[in-house]
């Protein structure tokens, strides 16, 4: 993949999956065998993934991120985020 399909994928995961809830772009930009290293922990396979990012919504239903630099080297993507509870940040 090239270094901006893959900064694309990582904003869908922040915008559209994590932000709007659409769990079927968890199915389109994640192997099901998904290795995803979060600060709660380790979860591993496209479900669980899933599983977790329903339980965070409805846990923090008004938790919005906001994606911002990106770092792309191969097939590799690191994304900073900014996190807030309520109004969206502005930059």
């Amino acid at each position: 993949m090239s270094a901006e399909t893959n900064k694309t994928l990582t904003r869908r995961h922040f915008e559209e999956l994590l932000n709007r809830g659409d769990l079927s772009v968890a199915d389109e930009i994640f192997d099901a065998n998904v290795a995803y290293c979060s600060p709660l922990g380790a979860i591993e396979g496209q479900d669980r993934l899933k599983r977790f990012f329903l339980m965070i919504r409805k846990a923090m239903p008004d938790l919005h991120y906001v994606a911002e630099d990106a770092i792309t080297e191969g097939d590799r993507a690191v994304h900073c985020f900014s996190i807030a509870v309520g109004t969206p940040m502005r930059r």
